[in-house]
């Protein structure tokens, strides 16, 4: 398991119960309790790098989200597609990840809003489900 996300699962996992922990990590840099406006300035400074990515997860978890994240491919694996968002959802004691492709900045920061803002996980029924390449416990 990675370990800056090994850190924030402890982190998460050592302040419960009832306090709510948001974290945002953008480019390996963590931020807890994190604005909105550190949500979307980090969002519109996504590069090609394979270092360059946001990812943000809160404790609890919003209706069975884990967490939402997002990237541009790196330039070497890039197929014209734009954004990589992708969502972890807990369902039925299992997790399952969703991918969304976009070249709209505003459908990305869109989502992350009504995460964010309205604690609305995306509706996925359109997304690409794909593997979970890392397991998490559910916490």
């Amino acid at each position: 398991m990675n370990s800056s996300f090994k850190e924030i699962l402890e982190t998460i996992k050592g302040n419960r119960p009832g306090k709510i922990w948001v974290i945002l990590n953008v480019n390996g840099l963590r931020k807890a309790f994190p604005s909105f406006e550190d949500i979307e300035d980090g969002l519109r400074g996504l590069t090609n790098s394979p270092n360059s990515f946001l990812v943000y997860k809160r404790y609890p978890i919003i209706h069975g989200c884990a967490y939402i994240q997002a990237a541009l491919p790196a330039i070497e694996y890039d197929d014209s597609k734009g954004y990589v968002v992708e969502a972890r959802l807990l369902k039925n004691g299992n997790f399952h990840q969703y991918r969304l492709r976009t070249h709209s900045i505003e459908e990305v920061i869109a989502v992350f809003s009504d995460f964010y803002i309205c604690e609305q996980i995306p509706d996925v029924s359109c997304w690409q489900e794909i593997p979970c390449l890392m397991e998490v416990e559910p916490i």
